[in-house]
């Protein structure tokens, strides 16, 4: 059956999807590659592996582990104990670059119109947890994939699974623009047949280029092997007028000659195994000291059974009897190498991470924290400016999109069967902005403030520009010191204003100028009122010395 188009006036014509293979696509070389690196950022490497650390089959459904006959190697078995160094580092790494105390502030220089719709887009889209999302899945597998829509007249940002993003076509592929991406993953999902619940293969597809946007309902798995799956299976497509592909791309660190950028933890994976191997031996071995094994010195002979190790077990030995222990040395060392295959695997990933009991109790200058991170900054200055690329190109494309999709007439909403929901001919609609403005008062009374709504307007500019706060805030003995230097300096070396603006991001000065200015009226009224003082101080001392007199 052919899939009915709710857009009369866009007829579904997407050559490249015609005889599209999805289970193929979601199998291919690319899509084992990132599927890895996620693993392993999760620690879901060892999922697959049917063996326990005691080299045991696992057992199905609550049944008991079987006992292997052969030997299985430790990399077949499943860790115990098991540290997930892979979301320490990029959870460490994002909570610097964008964390919520990291978090750049939005400019447009010059049109003040266009800056409040861009921090207004950016507050009712949550774009700083979509941004700090889509940062920890790029630090995972080396890219970022975002997407904007705007539905009911609300701006939405949605993150995507890299490794389901499949480009189509480049628009500008040195600055990695898009104009046609496919999203595609397989999952499972229970039907009822005959009355009987069935789990069963579907896959997702999503379509996006510079004109428009598809979404297929559920496709069963016979449709996305023989790749009729475009035509067969039903579709909702819009038409968006953003005026580009309203997908981004990003790399996580920048490689220039592949699509996909370079992850947090690239080359760590062997060493992440043979941290969990390691914990999980000592883990044992401390356990099994715990529980010793009784070697009876006599005849082996005379043993009545099978020898077992653990309590309430023995072995025949001649001479005498005494309880078989691991050598702590064993495990201590085993212990240390670990310890130091993790310091190796967060120095090369640029981690510092902070020990308190060298740190001291009295706070650190900011100075000081900057040296002793100082690799984890230079890490994350380039993590700013993958990401800080990513957040500007987001806002940009949201800020033309809705200069051209305007107020006009909203189409309707399509929900898919998924619950997906896209819009026709989309609209955009802002919260109004409230400001405080000044309303004069009568001749004896001062100017007091009231709320004025105003509608918001998306300008004209479209100059973004970001400005990172810095990573360690200055502690009161540093800005005590600052402050210190800057007044014995004033005069002699340095200006008035250049001392304010050495201070100005201390005391969250943002207008140099009229804070220096401000300051000027403070002292001038601190001059006249100092004089009213002396005046009234010498008419009340005439007026004694005049009844002195009398």
């Amino acid at each position: 059956m052919a899939a009915p188009q709710l857009d009369p006036t866009y007829q579904l014509n997407l050559p490249a999807l015609r005889g599209l293979r999805l289970n193929e696509l979601c199998s291919g070389a690319r899509f084992r590659a990132l599927d890895k690196l996620d693993q392993y950022a999760d620690c879901r490497q060892y999922d697959q592996l049917i063996h326990n650390w005691d080299g045991h089959r696992l057992g199905y459904s609550g049944e008991a582990d079987v006992i292997w006959p052969g030997y299985v190697s430790l990399d077949k078995r499943r860790p115990n104990v098991r540290y997930n160094l892979g979301k320490l580092i990029i959870s460490r790494l994002t909570a610097m670059a964008l964390g919520e105390e990291s978090w750049p502030e939005v400019t447009v220089p010059g049109d003040a119109e266009a800056e409040d719709y861009c921090k207004a887009l950016a507050q009712e889209s949550r774009l700083e947890q979509k941004v700090q999302e889509a940062r920890s899945k790029g630090g995972g597998c080396g890219t970022a994939v975002l997407s904007f829509a705007f539905v009911d007249g609300a701006p939405r940002v949605n993150v995507h699974e890299a490794k389901h993003c499949y480009p189509m076509r480049w628009a500008d592929r040195d600055e990695h623009m898009l104009a046609e991406v496919l999203k595609v993953y397989r999952y499972s999902r229970t039907v009822y047949v005959d009355g009987r619940p069935t789990l069963k293969d579907f896959y997702f597809a999503r379509y996006w280029d510079q004109e428009v946007e598809v979404v297929w309902d559920p496709i069963p798995s016979e449709r996305a092997q023989d790749g009729t799956w475009s035509g067969a299976v039903r579709s909702f497509s819009v038409r968006h007028g953003y005026g580009e592909c309203p997908v981004y791309w990003a790399q996580n660190l920048a490689d220039s000659e592949r699509e996909d950028g370079v992850s947090d933890i690239d080359g760590l994976d062997t060493t992440f195994d043979r941290v969990n191997h390691l914990l999980s031996a000592t883990t044992k071995g401390t356990i099994a000291n715990v529980d010793p094994t009784l070697v009876i010195k006599d005849e082996a002979g005379k043993n009545p059974g099978v020898v077992h190790k653990g309590s309430g077990q023995a072995i025949f030995s001649p001479g005498g009897a005494e309880y078989l222990e691991l050598q702590g040395t064993a495990v201590a060392a085993a212990k240390d190498l670990a310890q130091e295959l993790v310091r190796y695997c967060l120095n090369t990933a640029g981690v510092v991470v902070g020990e308190p009991e060298k740190m001291g109790g009295k706070a650190q200058s900011a100075q000081a924290l900057k040296m002793l991170y100082l690799p984890m900054c230079n890490q994350c200055d380039l993590l700013r400016v993958q990401y800080g690329g990513l957040i500007v190109r987001v806002l940009r494309g949201m800020l033309r999109a809705a200069r051209l999709v305007g107020t006009t007439e909203p189409g309707p909403v399509f929900t898919t069967a998924d619950g997906l929901r896209i819009q026709q001919k989309p609209v955009v609609i802002l919260p109004p902005k409230v400001e405080k403005q000044d309303k004069p008062g009568g001749e004896r009374e001062s100017s007091i403030q009231e709320d004025v709504v105003t509608e918001r307007v998306p300008g004209e500019s479209d100059r973004l520009e970001l400005k990172w706060p810095p990573y360690f805030l200055p502690s009161m003995l540093d800005i005590q010191a600052m402050v210190e230097a800057s007044t014995k300096a004033v005069g002699q070396t340095i200006s008035r204003r250049t001392a304010i603006k050495f201070t100005a991001s201390v005391f969250g000065v943002t207008d140099v100028d009229r804070e220096q200015q401000e300051l000027e009226v403070e002292r001038a009224q601190q001059v006249e009122e100092q004089g009213m003082l002396i005046d009234r101080q010498a008419e009340a001392d005439a007026k004694t010395a005049g009844g002195d007199e009398e």
